[in-house]
């Protein structure tokens, strides 16, 4: 019995029709329209949280007393935590506009 996507993929009928074109692997083009696309959708969540945490911690004074230090190691581990995400998608970001091919122009860019 042959698998499904075996056959679609084989099938001389389809050479050319919608269904081939579809089983295709996503050139470099889509995949980074798809990752835009991606992005925008996770740094504003991002965006939102971080506004969020803010609000939060600029607006309760448990925090900001001088007897009570259980609480500020929270927030500085959560700064440190989104600068390090912020970092690593700038990182990402630079390895993406230095891959460049046998030509020396850039992969990520057409």
């Amino acid at each position: 019995m042959v698998p499904s996507y075996l056959f679609l993929q084989t099938s001389p009928a389809l050479v050319g029709s919608r269904v081939q074109k579809r089983l295709e692997k996503p050139t470099l083009k889509q995949t980074g329209f798809l990752y835009a696309i991606i992005l925008l959708i996770i740094l504003s969540f991002q965006v939102l949280a971080i506004s969020l945490f803010w609000v939060i911690y600029s607006s309760l004074s448990i925090l900001l007393t001088e007897r009570d230090y259980k609480g500020l190691f929270y927030p500085r581990a959560l700064k440190h935590l989104l600068i390090g995400l912020y970092l690593m998608q700038v990182c990402l970001v630079a390895l993406f506009l230095l891959v460049r091919d046998s030509q020396g122009n850039a992969r990520c860019i057409g």
